[in-house]
């Protein structure tokens, strides 16, 4: 167990990583890891940190199949698939979230393609994050725009109550991506800090929410190919 592990953290994999999936350590790393580790960079495209220890224990046949099941049948473009979703089931979880995005929810078919990590993220807490937007009359392309959906659900629910709460009463048309983006303490420090001194009442909307350009987006950890 202890070599396969070594190897394994040899191939930039960390120890919690690798001790989530203990199967992993019973299998031969040169007959079975590694040969699926090279498929998955070589003949997929993956890179390195993107290859997560539960993809090494399945089958290269299977890998290969939920790839072109990915891009066949749910029309994913080859550099767009994740690895991450090559374990998971398409028919149990990826085909119904994509369809209950589309059908129900009304992503554009194109946009879940280009971006299939939503594919990945609880559709029930999408739900609850679009149903938040749309209350607060935010737009289509921001509403379903995969980088706000992937913050927490408090962080946005704070956010949204700052930007539409009664000392800001930041008008929809106004509210742009990286306030949304942003933690929570974020937004009332830009806001205390440039508008200092002066009157907020006599604010106009434009000034509203220049007040709140500086505050930094805080991006979620992409989930490399």
């Amino acid at each position: 167990i202890k070599p396969t592990f070594e190897k394994l953290r040899r191939l930039g994999m960390s120890a919690k990583a690798i001790c989530s999936q203990p199967l992993l350590l019973g299998l031969s790393f040169e007959d079975n890891i590694k040969p699926t580790f090279d498929f998955l960079r070589d003949e997929l495209g993956f890179s390195e940190k993107a290859i997560q220890p539960q993809l090494l224990s399945l089958r290269k046949q299977t890998l290969q199949s939920k790839f072109e099941q990915l891009r066949d049948e749910l029309r994913i473009p080859e550099d767009k698939i994740a690895a991450n979703l090559l374990h998971m089931s398409i028919e149990d979880n990826l085909k119904p979230s994509f369809n209950t995005l589309v059908d129900e929810l009304n992503f554009p078919a194109d946009y879940v393609r280009h971006n299939p990590r939503l594919l990945g993220l609880s559709i029930a807490t999408i739900r609850e994050k679009l149903l938040l937007m749309r209350e607060h009359g935010l737009p289509e392309d921001m509403v379903t725009n995969s980088g706000v959906l992937k913050r927490p659900l408090a962080d946005l629910r704070a956010n949204l109550g700052f930007l539409f709460g009664d000392e800001v009463r930041l008008p929809p048309e106004h509210v742009k991506k990286v306030m949304l983006c942003c933690k929570p303490w974020q937004l009332p420090e830009q806001w205390a800090r440039r508008t200092a001194g002066r009157d907020v009442s006599a604010m106009s909307d434009a000034e509203r929410a220049e007040a709140l350009r500086g505050a930094r987006s805080s991006r979620p950890t992409a989930i490399e190919r």
